[in-house]
């Protein structure tokens, strides 16, 4: 064996590999970051919408029942009509729910609801004008994509209230 067959890489050599190795990080860093953002928001509307299904749970709990001279039996039940953590939804549930309490970007939870719907905000660290058929709305100058229930077919609270009594059956004996 020759002296140059058992020796190692030249310099030369070692330089163009981690020349070629810089360029194609350099390439490909871009195109992967833009994918793991991708995906965390991908996630994190995942994530809100088990959590609308909870806030739904919430939104139709009965907190009182009163029965009328007529025999008719109304309820009441929760609202909350700004966004609030989690945190003040917990003791709205009768279960012990293990709810995540920030995103996938480490941002807190939002939910809020009304007699027609639930929603959970989505808060993003940066802009994104459009996302899917969700609503959008800029707070602090970054996006908020609000995921909410379909709303009834009549927006009125008395509608809603009709309905729960008749699948209830809620007339007393």
């Amino acid at each position: 064996m020759t002296k140059r067959s058992m020796s190692g890489f030249t310099l030369l050599e070692v330089v163009i590999v981690i020349a070629l190795v810089g360029f194609l990080a350099a390439t490909l860093t871009p195109a992967i970051s833009a994918r793991l953002e991708a995906a965390k928001l991908e996630a994190a509307v995942g994530q809100a919408q088990r959590v609308l299904k909870v806030v739904e749970i919430a939104r139709k709990k009965i907190l009182s029942s009163s029965t009328a001279a007529n025999g008719q039996v109304s309820h009441t039940y929760n609202t909350m009509a700004t966004w609030q953590p989690i945190s003040v939804l917990v003791p709205m549930l009768s279960n012990n729910y293990q709810l995540p309490q920030v995103n996938t970007f480490g941002l807190p939870l939002l939910v809020r609801f009304d007699a027609t719907r639930s929603y959970v905000a989505v808060d993003l660290p940066f802009l994104e004008p459009n996302y899917a058929w969700h609503p959008t709305q800029v707070v602090g100058g970054n996006t908020r994509i609000i995921i909410s229930t379909k709303p009834y077919k009549s927006s009125s609270s008395n509608w809603v209230s009709h309905q729960k009594r008749v699948m209830h059956n809620e007339i007393a004996r």
